[in-house]
């Protein structure tokens, strides 16, 4: 792992050298770096439009474009991570207690932009735990066709529209798993990265990172939007 974190180091650090002009081996603390978004938005715009940049190519075997926008959205897991990290979420707890109170749960369907798990775990944490439907299937869990009446009456429809940082999807089975509690996508890297159980592929997070050029085309994430515009 430690090894796999230097090179992304070594990889991030040259990416800022060359783009930005900043010597992140120095002493940045006041340094005015630029925003994940305009970041990102360089990078999602070449792989949109098919084009490279100067010693960063999209085309294959080393398309170190796409390795630099993978890179930077494990950063923003790994931030986020470490941010709410022993955060108290009083304010989550306060919101499901007073659904569960007014029995309210069950007709309540919540509308995510965020990538954390904090209203996930709000819900799940519940006594008995409610059953959060994220509007698709995950294939490491029973299906939500299958859920009998009881289990239906504890549910509570929970659509994040960016992605989740408790997500991972394996890009050859078109599949996806959720590991409940866990942050995976800002440990998934390394020794600690996920196979598919199917198929061994590497399994990756599905997060929207913060850009102007969002790129929606997850199969996964096309059913989360459907179920939400039924709102």
């Amino acid at each position: 792992m430690a090894d796999h974190r230097d090179a992304m180091n070594v990889e991030l650090r040259e990416f800022f050298k060359e783009f930005f002009g900043i010597d992140t081996s120095r002493n940045v603390v006041e340094t005015q770096f630029p925003t994940f978004e305009e970041i990102l938005g360089i990078v999602e715009l070449a792989l949109n439009r098919g084009e490279s940049f100067r010693g960063y190519s999209i085309a294959p075997p080393f398309q170190r474009i796409q390795i630099i926008r993978e890179q930077i959205i494990l950063l923003i897991g790994t931030i986020l991570k470490q941010k709410l990290a022993g955060l108290p979420r009083v304010a989550h707890d306060q919101l499901v207690r007073r659904l569960l109170d007014e029995a309210s749960i069950g007709k309540t369907a919540f509308i995510s932009l965020n990538y954390d798990i904090l209203i996930d775990n709000a819900l799940e944490d519940q006594h008995p735990p409610i059953n959060l439907d994220y509007g698709v299937d995950f294939a490491n869990l029973q299906q939500r066709g299958d859920w009998d009446q009881q289990q239906r009456s504890r549910s509570s429809r929970l659509l994040k529209l960016h992605g989740s940082l408790n997500w991972l999807y394996c890009p050859t089975c078109i599949s996806l798993e959720i590991t409940p509690g866990e942050k995976s996508a800002a440990s998934s890297y390394g020794e600690n990265r996920r196979e598919c159980r199917s198929c061994m592929t590497h399994m990756i997070p599905i997060i929207i990172p913060p850009t102007f050029f969002k790129v929606m085309s997850n199969y996964f994430l096309h059913q989360v939007w459907r179920e939400a515009e039924g709102f």
